[in-house]
């Protein structure tokens, strides 16, 4: 197995979680780190026994990179990634892919251009139940698929203990790219998206300012192959829901990440209803459990303080395994050959459509040009 010199920009909760599961994994060296603030980028490096930079140029001009994660700011993406791919370094790029497709793009271009590898982070696809729907699907176990509803909405208290720039407009982009998980998997199911109508609102949080994300999220699309579907997001909501239902002409597919356990799919078809757990790991399945219980409570995830659920580093660990396999033999499934860079910038071209629509107030038909 090819040993991969790699380097970590971002050194926020992810990109902490990656920097270690890489130095644990078998095939990787973490040999340097950067971070906007260098000193939590030495306090890390310290730990992990390697270099800390204090620009991203330095640290791909002097740790002899093979491969570098990169997972600052939603905002800050295409620097760190085109830099990466003019060095002839490989990249494991952070979702969403970018806030605009015109950077996701140039993102794709560098990356081919230089011969590089550019692979999206997008853990959902490594969910045991996420994959078994997306072969139901596919199998026709519900038949033609003819309605998509999507809700992943929560409340968030004006003073909440997350990372700012998370809920920042300009730097996160909103719900709709922060979480943009949904809109990944259910174009991964359904195929592409040909229209979409949005509305969206700071309803509930105005006090936030007025970079605040909109904390109501309302979008409708119209797939290529004629599926209607409907997304809800947003912090706005007294009650909490996270699923995915896809209801066919012969039957019913649930992703439920909320559901009691730690979440479940159940797919009805032919008048039997079967039911997967979402990970096919038990303590996984009970690590998840513990997290939405303890968001129930009102605890944040995705907060350094509290660290990382077994569940999500079982997930980046598929998901680098799944990198460096590419790397090292140019390998991957077919089901996941999307995740270099397509997949990334389509997921994205659908939320900035929704975002056009809201603002000017009609229908936006894909592809953006």
């Amino acid at each position: 197995m090819k040993q991969l010199r790699v380097g970590v920009t971002g050194i926020g909760y992810m990109g902490q979680l990656e920097a270690r599961i890489c130095r644990a994994m078998e095939g990787f060296d973490v040999v340097g780190l950067h971070n906007r603030t260098l000193a939590k980028a030495e306090t890390l490096a310290e730990e992990l026994s390697c270099a800390a930079y204090e620009t991203v140029d330095q640290l791909l001009d002097e740790a002899a990179l093979d491969a570098l994660v990169v997972a600052t700011p939603n905002n800050a993406h295409l620097e760190p990634v085109t830099k990466a791919a003019q060095r002839g370094v490989h990249i494991f790029l952070e979702k969403p892919m970018g806030l605009h497709v015109q950077e996701c793009r140039a993102m794709i271009e560098a990356a081919e251009a230089a011969g590089v590898r550019l692979f999206m982070g997008h853990p959902q696809r490594f969910m045991g139940a996420v994959a078994r729907v997306k072969r139901a699907v596919a199998e026709g176990a519900i038949g033609r698929p003819v309605a998509l509803r999507v809700e992943r909405f929560f409340w968030v208290d004006v003073h909440h203990k997350a990372p700012g720039w998370k809920t920042k407009k300009s730097l996160s982009g909103g719900h709709l790219f922060h979480h943009i998980h949904e809109i990944d998997t259910a174009r991964w199911i359904l195929g592409d998206v040909a229209s979409v109508f949005g509305q969206m609102a700071n309803l509930a949080h105005e006090a936030a300012g007025d970079d605040a994300e909109d904390d109501v999220v309302q979008v409708s699309v119209r797939y290529e192959q004629g599926t209607l579907g409907t997304f809800e997001f947003g912090s706005a909501y007294r009650g909490r829901s996270h699923f995915l239902r896809i209801d066919g002409s012969e039957g019913t597919a649930l992703i439920n990440w909320g559901a009691d356990g730690g979440g479940r799919a159940s797919i009805t078809s032919g008048g039997e209803t079967m039911e997967h757990p979402m990970y096919d790991d038990p303590e996984c399945q009970q690590s998840a459990a513990d997290v939405y219980a303890a968001i129930a409570k009102g605890i944040v995830h995705g907060s350094d303080k509290w660290g990382a659920p077994l569940f999500l580093r079982r997930l980046v660990e598929d998901e680098l395994a799944c990198f460096h396999r590419l790397v090292d033999t140019g390998e991957i499934d077919d089901d996941l050959r999307g995740l270099l860079g397509v997949d990334g910038l389509k997921s994205v071209e659908i939320a900035q459509a929704a975002c056009m629509s809201s603002d000017q107030g009609r229908i936006v038909e894909l592809p953006l040009l």
